[in-house]
């Protein structure tokens, strides 16, 4: 038995400290199979769907004031207490973990990664079989011309091709516009998940198991 966990121990320590493949993945969140956690493996974080935080689903005559009800949540106690406002920074570092080139809108290149956090984050508007998109408000605003200050919206839409048009798949920034409402539109969250490393945790099993094999 000590040799066979000895082996183990060994095989373990070699393959471990290969680097682990980058992903997104889904996560549950209140409940087991909920699945409204995407969790970025590389930075460590966990973002919460869309879909829970539709800014139709708050109290307010106007997207600001739906904005400003669904993030008084954030506070202790609150819903979404533990999460952050991301910003545009963050989720750039989110598209990049799943494989999503940030500086290309093209089709081809970025349509299965795109397609993968639309499915993660939840679509929040979707245009029969022509366009998906997932759309979020972040903590952060843009001058839209003459001094005027609008909150940024992260953007991951994928649009199919059509005769004359190569489609679109692609993260992109923006504010208010005429596909953005109450019901398309939710507040982009995340909260920081730090793990423990993948070679850390197969070592502590591997320890465990070598300590039970000495018992016996």
């Amino acid at each position: 038995m000590k040799g066979v966990v000895l082996g183990i121990l060994i095989l373990t320590l070699s393959t471990s400290t290969s680097p682990a493949l980058a992903a997104v993945f889904e996560r549950d969140w209140k409940t087991p199979g909920d699945g409204l956690l995407t969790y970025d493996d590389v930075n460590q974080r966990e973002w919460l769907d869309l879909s829970q935080t539709l800014l139709e689903q708050f109290p307010g005559s106007d997207l600001e004031s739906q904005f400003q009800a669904a993030t008084a949540e954030l506070g202790q106690g609150g819903r979404f207490e533990g999460f952050a406002v991301a910003l545009r920074s963050d989720v750039m570092t989110l598209a990049q973990s799943a494989g999503v080139d940030i500086s290309s809108d093209d089709f081809t290149t970025n349509h299965e990664a795109v397609d993968q956090l639309i499915d993660l984050m939840a679509p929040t508007l979707v245009i029969a079989d022509r366009a998906r998109f997932s759309a979020g408000f972040l903590d952060e605003f843009v001058n839209v011309g003459n001094g005027i200050m609008a909150r940024s919206i992260s953007v991951f839409s994928v649009q199919q091709p059509r005769p004359f048009d190569n489609g679109d798949a692609s993260l992109k920034f923006t504010t208010v516009g005429d596909l953005v409402g109450p019901s398309t539109v939710g507040v982009t969250l995340y909260r920081p998940i730090p793990e423990p490393s993948t070679a850390r945790m197969y070592l502590h099993f591997v320890v465990i198991l070598y300590a039970l094999a000495i018992r016996r």
